[in-house]
């Protein structure tokens, strides 16, 4: 059963529902709606675009109210409105606010709902992707890298082939340490740059990809994890298997671990693709005389040791030379240089 305090709360909406209308109705005059109109013009005009849109509603509402006679008003503050909205947008975007860009994207809807056809929202709503992505490229900038990962994880939830989005994904992963996580978000970037024909973000991906594994397999052969460092590096093989670097660091695993003729070949791979100096190729060389040293290859390996001798590995290579082989000439070849 309805209650009279009911009864009388609905009847009283309804009176000033119709006094509100009739107000709205007779009040107000064009003119009326042409000052709120030339109130947002003189708005816009001084930038302020809150204060702006907040006038071309107004004369839109009048104008509306007034029916037939204001429909020339209504249409033109309409587009106004639209249109502020969306340079609004814009400016919140160019001073990265970006949090504060994706709220507005939701009163842009609700403005577009009342007072557009649609196509602002749209355009609006087609950048939101690139909002959060920029997003998160800011708080990687910052070191906020969880965040970062909440950010691009965001962006791909709307846009499923963002590749950019997947290559920032697996780089912030890295940063945090999720080897898994970083590969899996580097692949989909490849696959999209693929199907996309973007080989330059498909390239750039790949090369993340080998020098995380590449990174992590030199880390593990440094703290003697041998098993997890062979399959590190074996396993950016699959993302390179021109990477002068990667078969060095295949070459240096090996010999530590004493398989010295899978340490050879991946060395003098490793030749085959240095394309820097002798500096560069030095310590190549020191592992391929390594490899044949232990293998009793004595020729080969003083000729290797000759190689190294520059740089970094100069020292190690001529204490080999003079104290562990028998190598004839070393010391006028090596002091030539």
């Amino acid at each position: 059963m309805i209650s009279k305090h009911t009864w009388a709360t609905a009847l009283l909406s309804v009176l000033l529902f119709g006094m509100a209308a009739v107000a709205y109705g007779q009040d107000y005059t064009y003119d009326d709606a042409a000052e709120a109109f030339t109130q947002g013009t003189e708005y816009m005009e001084a930038n302020d675009i809150d204060s702006a849109i907040e006038s071309f509603i107004r004369a839109s509402d009048i104008a509306e109210a007034l029916g037939e006679q204001g429909e020339e008003v209504k249409s033109r503050a309409d587009s106004q409105i639209m249109g502020l909205s969306l340079r609004k947008l814009s400016v919140l975007a160019n001073n990265r606010q970006w949090e504060e860009a994706i709220e507005w994207v939701d009163r842009i809807e609700e403005l577009d709902a009342q007072y557009g056809d649609g196509s602002a929202y749209q355009r609006a709503e087609a950048g939101v992707p690139r909002f959060y992505f920029s997003w998160g490229n800011d708080l990687l900038s910052d070191e906020q890298n969880e965040e970062a990962v909440e950010m691009y994880q965001a962006a791909i939830d709307i846009n499923p082939n963002y590749t950019r989005a997947y290559y920032q994904l697996g780089l912030a992963e890295r940063r945090l340490g999720n080897l898994d996580a970083s590969l899996e978000a580097l692949d989909r970037s490849m696959e999209l740059a693929e199907q996309q024909g973007e080989m330059d973000d498909l390239s750039r991906a790949r090369s993340q990809a080998r020098d995380y594994l590449i990174y992590r397999g030199s880390e593990a052969t440094d703290e003697e994890r041998f098993t997890d460092a062979e399959e590190y590096l074996t396993r950016a093989l699959e993302y390179d298997r021109e990477s002068a670097r990667l078969h060095y660091r295949l070459a240096e695993l090996y010999n530590y671990t004493e398989r010295h003729q899978e340490a050879l070949e991946h060395a003098q791979t490793a030749l085959d693709y240095e394309d820097g100096g002798a500096t560069d190729m030095a310590r190549i060389y020191f592992e391929i005389g390594v490899a044949h040293q232990a293998l009793g290859n004595e020729a080969e390996a003083c000729e290797a040791y000759i190689n190294a001798a520059h740089g970094d590995y100069r020292s190690a290579a001529e204490h080999e030379l003079e104290y562990e082989l028998d190598c004839p000439g070393w010391e006028e070849r090596v002091g030539r240089r």
